[in-house]
This record gives C-alpha cells, structure tokens and sequence, in this order.
C-alpha cells in the first residue's frame, strides 16, 4: 500500500483461497478447484506492517475467467 512507511513485513491473503491462492510474493494462482470452475472471484489483501508496528492494508477485488 502506498502509505506503508517502513515495512518490517509484508503479508497477502485471499478470501476465496479454495480456489485461489496468493504467494508471499503477491503472485495470484488459482487451485485445482479453482480450474473448474468457469469465473472465481476474491478479494486479495496485502497487509505491511511497518517498523513502529503499526500496521496498513489494501485489498483489491479480482475476478479471473476462462
């Protein structure tokens, strides 16, 4: 997120990680189960948490279709 100061860590997450997967790397993949499917939608959140410990996340809504 562009109002990270200091990132001591950074995390992704998926709501739909059934069906897809973000890396640590922020790389976005679906699963086995998510090839099945014709349309998968998740909201993917990346957190920092900066030196002080304070903490800012950003997440975006994607939708991947075949």
């Amino acid at each position: 997120p562009e109002d990270a100061t200091d990132a001591a860590s950074v995390s992704w997450t998926s709501s739909a990680s059934n069906y897809v997967t973000v890396s640590s790397t922020g790389a976005v993949s679906l699963t086995a189960a998510g090839k099945l499917k014709s349309t998968n939608v998740a909201v993917i959140t990346c957190t920092v948490t900066n030196a002080d410990g304070s903490t800012v996340s950003k997440s975006i809504t994607i939708t991947i279709a075949r």
